[in-house]
């Protein structure tokens, strides 16, 4: 025990003889040494040691008529190199002119910790225009700053330290907390505060964190793409053949939901994530499809969510209708895009036959095929229609249940109940032989999808292993 006491006095001699640090800097280089103390009541404690130390020789020396210049030297030091106001104290007893230096400058962090009022000052002004009930601190710091410190602790061979960014957030974070009266937190935070550290200056980001709510809706019109198309000649710039709206469709099932949710939050723009997504030519029904909006930088977090959903379900209730809305974390932006081989979809298809086929041939031949639907997995080459912008893979899907009724010779219904993912069109059509097996095959005639209404999506019953 009084060898490891050493060795830090030991180290702390050695900074002391070279370097001016101040007291955040000096205690950090020995942070990993007790965790129950901050760095500044480390390096007081540390200090306070070595000046019991030389004040004892100095009094002792003094007793005894002996020259004891060396020894107030050393707390000169002490004095000159941290800024230690109980140095600059022991010194005046025996020099009453004696002042610390008015120029001192820490060698590590430029006197950083001595603008820590400044920092949480700007940061709470900063923060005053967002609502929000937790925060994290980060902070980046200039290479040079970190190469210097990196440089000090091996030339003075220091392994007890820890980084100026940690130390920095800290010590930031804590005033805040004490400041604002609200948690730090590390996964989520609501605010991200970010500190940019530079040789001479810092400066400050505040950034509100996306503020996500999930909810379903069912879309009435067909016609109505699930996002916002830019249209395809002028990238969304705007021309004269999309009347210089920028858009390939005029209005977008996130345009007509998104508007009240980015008045009520005053968020700066939003990303509309579906699970999965319907044809433009596709209705949506019955349960209805889930969905997240996720606002970005939201100035407001707290706000009636069924306002929301009676107005927009009043102002475009006969296009698209929202429900069972909720604030969910971010992480579930992830679930719902990942959901589509775990859910299961329902719908109803119109279907045209080229052939003729009269009701008693119909129902001769769909007993049989319903059986070879439901089989074996389908496989599914990506759509000659989608081809273009998605990776041409082949994919197994499932048709869970399929039921039939006969319209007139050249028009069926069909009910699918198929694994998310399925390309229902091309189930129907076979197109061109990349869908295997196709109704179109099955009942060995050309076939369509005339119509396609979305009834139910569901969450696939997976038994555990």
């Amino acid at each position: 025990m009084i060898e490891f006491s050493m060795e830090i006095i030991k180290i702390a001699k050695r900074i002391l003889a070279e370097y001016s640090l101040c007291a955040e800097c000096f205690g950090r280089q020995f942070a990993l040494l007790g965790s129950s103390f901050t760095n500044t009541q480390r390096a007081h404690s540390i200090l306070n040691t070595l000046l019991l130390e030389y004040h004892h020789q100095l009094n002792v020396s003094q007793d005894k008529g002996e020259i004891f210049i060396n020894y107030l030297d050393e707390i000169k030091e002490i004095s000159i190199h941290t800024n230690h106001e109980p140095a600059h104290q022991i010194i005046r007893k025996f020099e009453p002119e004696w002042k610390p230096f008015p120029d001192f400058t820490c060698y590590l962090c430029n006197n950083l910790f001595s603008s820590v009022d400044s920092i949480v000052k700007q940061i709470s002004n900063n923060a005053t225009k967002y609502e929000f009930s937790n925060y994290l601190v980060g902070t980046g710091v200039n290479a040079k700053i970190l190469d210097r410190e990196d440089e000090f602790r091996a030339r003075l061979d220091i392994n007890s330290g820890e980084s100026l960014k940690k130390n920095i957030n800290r010590v930031v974070g804590k005033n805040l907390e004490e400041l604002w009266k609200k948690p730090v937190e590390f996964n989520n935070p609501e605010l991200s505060i970010q500190l940019h550290l530079e040789k001479n200056q810092f400066h400050v980001t505040l950034t509100s964190n996306p503020l996500c709510i999930k909810g379903k809706y069912r879309k009435y019109l067909r016609g109505i793409p699930q996002t916002h198309w830019p249209h395809r000649l002028c990238k969304g710039k705007g021309c004269e053949k999309c009347n210089y709206t920028g858009k390939q469709y005029p209005m977008s099932v996130e345009e007509l939901i998104s508007p009240p949710f980015l008045l009520q939050s005053q968020s700066e723009n939003s990303v509309f994530h579906g699970a999965g997504r319907e044809d433009i030519d596709a209705r949506c029904l019955g349960t209805g499809r889930p969905f997240i909006i996720e606002l970005k930088e939201p100035q407001v977090r707290t706000f009636n969510l069924y306002e929301i959903q009676l107005k927009v379900n009043n102002n475009q209730g006969d296009k698209v209708e929202i429900f069972d809305l909720e604030f969910v974390n971010r992480s579930e932006i992830k679930n719902l895009k990942c959901s589509g081989e775990t859910t299961a979809k329902t719908y109803n298809a119109l279907i045209k036959s080229e052939i003729p086929i009269s009701r008693r041939n119909f129902k001769q031949m769909i007993g049989n095929i319903a059986l070879k639907v439901l089989e074996n997995p389908i496989q599914q080459r990506t759509p000659l229609r989608v081809v273009h912008r998605r990776a041409d893979l082949t994919r197994k899907r499932s048709i869970f249940a399929i039921e039939f009724r006969w319209k007139d010779k050249f028009h069926f219904y069909a009910k699918i109940k198929a694994m998310g993912g399925t390309y229902i069109k091309e189930f129907i059509s076979g197109d061109k032989g990349r869908t295997k097996i196709s109704l179109a095959e099955l009942f060995g005639i050309p076939m369509v999808c005339m119509e396609l209404d979305i009834i139910d999506i569901e969450k696939l019953q997976i038994p555990k292993l």
